[in-house]
């Protein structure tokens, strides 16, 4: 987002004392949204950019990763009556082996010829994962099916299941979110080379590709068909809720559901065919009420409700035999063109030695999680997504400001964030300038409920978005403002200087911050995502004098190690000093 639309929805903020603080209350993964209000195309699709914009950020995927080589290793080939399966793995990343089945045609499929349509299969929590066969969850029978009908399937590990050894799926480290790396992400990233994976293969139709998973696997489908247009047909499966965001780590990320929900993450995929299935023994009951006809109110704003559809069933939470029909008649009606209602018939389930990748044979060293994490550190990144990681709400309270006016009109006005120095006021009220105090953010919230962070801004967003809030309004009454950061206020409103370009100074404390210590982050500046899009290096420019160092601050800018006067601080502000040591 640009900063000229962030501070467009910063300025048409609410304000007054009427407004109510909802900064202290808590949202959880079972906390109801209600779907925005949308009225025109153009309205649905800057927001659509905004969410898929937000899922790639929150995945640590913005900017994308390098696709480097797959080097894809295919064998074990069995087979069966009109399909065969075959073991698979590549390289998501140099090091990182995604492991799954692929299952082929085998035989004349009615009407099939290669090069065939192709469906990714992502799995939901059972037990045994893509080699779940129960009566409710059926993952070998799922794509032994569609490869009998003539796709090209493959269903693959999320990470921890199975074959998938190297980062565990309960991963859960607090530094990692500074770098926007979860188990969500990188199994969004293996999702997206796995489109990669099946558009290489000789026999498979790159323009036709579809994806359908199950529970958590309904998750991965809605969020790969929200950034991946190369995704032509969707299917999630008892996941699409008003209620219930998702219960598991692959599920939820820092700062991924601040603003959007699932159903917003589902509706991104319009106008592509997509089928809702859902049951009304689970938290998708309410399909055919509030979810299906809110996303069916954004196709019809493209003209295409036709490609929208919902079924549901009586049953537990479940991808049964029913619901897996119901989406082979989906893809074959827009991945092949034909109105055939396909049954599920003729598959064989097959022993785990037949569909493990790694029975029998050695296992890659590859990377550790450790490493998985080293190589998201060494990511190009993108220094205008750091308004990403504060996520600033274009619907926030104002913060409250005391505000210091000289006697005569004053020259300008000066925000101030942190320590209130009646010295440092005195000295800038000499100089002429109006100040604005700003009034600290308290955290009162319980921040140790479940996902919190994937619900709530952190403290440190919210003091951020306090300046920015506070920032708009000044600028309103006085043009371009000046910004000082006194004490713990100091590195705030360093953030709060890296995404807004217009102070004229800043003059920040640093407090000794050692900018390369990820622990420091975590206990004085959480802000999910921050180190991912480049953390300090955002910061630019002769405008900003950075102090109180102590040998240990980094950042592209001029810093002082020692703190500055009241009086340097003023001279600072008023031009005099700039940037020098």
């Amino acid at each position: 987002m640009p900063w000229r639309l962030l501070h467009a929805l910063l300025v048409c903020a609410v304000l007054g004392p009427s407004a109510i603080d909802l900064r202290q209350t808590i949202r959880t993964t079972d906390t109801p949204w209600t779907f925005p209000t949308i009225t025109t195309r153009a309205e649905w699709e800057q927001r659509a950019a905004a969410i898929r914009q937000t899922i790639l950020f929150r995945a640590g995927l913005w900017p994308l990763p390098p696709r480097t080589p797959l080097n894809a290793q295919i064998f074990g080939r069995i087979d069966r009556s009109g399909y065969s399966v075959e073991k698979a793995y590549f390289e998501s990343v140099p090091g990182l082996f995604v492991t799954g089945n692929l299952y082929r045609p085998l035989g004349p499929p009615a009407n099939a010829r290669p090069p065939y349509p192709a469906v990714l299969a992502p799995h939901g929590h059972a037990a045994y994962g893509r080699l779940e066969a129960s009566d409710i969850f059926n993952e070998p029978a799922r794509a032994a099916s569609l490869a009998r009908q003539g796709y090209v399937v493959f269903t693959y590990d999320m990470v921890g299941y199975n074959d998938s050894f190297q980062v565990p799926h309960g991963y859960a480290e607090p530094k990692a979110s500074l770098w926007g790396f979860s188990v969500l992400g990188l199994q969004l990233w293996d999702s997206m080379r796995a489109l990669d994976f099946l558009a290489s293969l000789p026999d498979v139709d790159r323009d036709r590709l579809g994806v359908s998973g199950p529970s958590g696997g309904g998750t991965q489908t809605f969020l790969l068909t929200a950034v991946d247009d190369r995704v032509k047909v969707a299917v999630p499966a008892n996941m699409v809720s008003h209620y219930m965001q998702g219960g598991d780590n692959c599920e939820n990320t820092a700062g991924l559901r601040l603003d959007y929900s699932n159903v917003e993450f589902a509706a991104a995929a319009a106008p592509r065919p997509m089928l809702l299935v859902s049951a009304d023994g689970d938290w998708t009951r309410d399909n055919p009420r509030i979810e299906f006809p809110a996303i069916r109110g954004i196709y019809e704003l493209y003209g295409a409700a036709d490609r929208v559809s919902h079924v549901q069933f009586h049953a537990p939470h479940n991808f049964n035999r029913e619901g897996r029909e119901a989406s082979y008649a989906w893809f074959a009606t827009w991945l092949k063109g034909t109105p055939a209602t396909p049954r599920e018939s003729g598959v064989s389930i097959e022993s785990p030695s037949n569909l493990l990748v790694w029975y029998g044979r050695e296992r890659p060293k590859g990377l550790t999680a450790d490493g998985v994490l080293d190589y998201w550190r060494s990511l190009p990144f993108d220094a205008s997504a750091v308004q990403l990681a504060v996520a600033v709400d274009p619907h926030g309270v104002p913060p409250t400001m005391r505000p210091h006016l000289p006697g005569r009109k004053p020259t300008g006005a000066v925000l101030v964030n942190g320590i209130d120095d009646a010295g440092l006021v005195e000295a800038l009220g000499r100089a002429g300038k109006a100040v604005y105090v700003l009034e600290p953010f308290h955290e009162t919230r319980d921040v140790t409920s479940r996902y919190f962070a994937t619900y709530n801004r952190t403290a440190d967003q919210l003091r951020v978005q306090d300046i920015l809030l506070a920032a708009a309004e000044l600028e309103k009454q006085y043009g371009a403002i000046d910004l000082i950061g006194t004490g713990p206020g100091g590195l705030t409103a360093l953030v709060a200087a890296a995404i807004h370009p217009a102070f004229t100074h800043v003059v920040a404390d640093a407090g000794r911050f050692p900018t390369s210590d990820e622990a420091a982050y975590l206990d004085r500046l959480f802000i999910p995502g921050f180190l991912r899009a480049g953390g300090f290096r955002a910061l630019s420019g002769s405008r900003i004098v950075i102090h109180n160092g102590g040998g240990v601050f980094r950042a592209p800018v001029q810093v002082r190690d020692a703190p500055m006067s009241v009086a340097e601080i003023a001279a600072a502000i008023a031009g005099a000093s700039g940037g020098r040591r």
